[in-house]
């Protein structure tokens, strides 16, 4: 089983759900490169004048980057904040509408479908696999989708330079 095939059924047969938290999560990566390209650029403008002496050291270009920064880090927080509960808010509201389908589906089945399971085990069926859903679509789809993103982006940032 791939990783599609555990997403959608995850997603009870639509993964377009998690289109958000997809996202917000790789532009939470986004900006979270950006820091480093922004410090990279501070430090080469603090070289400059070291590697050619005819350049005068610019402190309103480090005080503009510096100012990126800032902005930087208050667009992540506000887009942090977005991708965390587009993560959790999806991933639990997917884990508990399953539980309910379940429920209902439980509903209408004959009586002899229970006399022949243990009703503990139906029980951790719904508490427990639910659970994993919401873990997965919560934690490991957000942090996946991060590991690939980040390398990607840091490689398209370091061809500029």
């Amino acid at each position: 089983m791939n990783f599609a095939d555990i997403i959608n059924s995850a997603t009870m047969g639509n993964p377009k759900r998690i289109k958000p938290l997809v996202l917000w999560t790789v532009l939470e990566y986004l900006l979270r490169g950006m820091p480093y390209g922004i410090l990279m650029m501070v430090i080469l403008e603090i070289f400059n004048p070291i590697q050619y002496p005819s350049i005068k050291f610019n402190l309103g270009r480090v005080c503009t980057y510096c100012l990126f920064l800032l902005i930087n880090i208050i667009v992540l927080y506000i887009v942090n904040q977005k991708s965390y509960f587009a993560a959790y808010r999806d991933g639990y509201v997917i884990g508990a509408e399953g539980r309910l389908k379940i429920a209902t589906h439980l509903k209408h089945l004959a009586l002899g479908f229970y006399n022949k399971r243990d009703p503990g085990d139906i029980g951790a069926y719904i508490v427990s696999d639910y659970t994993n859903v919401e873990t997965l679509l919560s934690h490991i789809v957000p942090q996946f989708i991060g590991a690939m993103a980040m390398p990607v982006i840091l490689l398209i940032s370091l061809a500029f330079f």
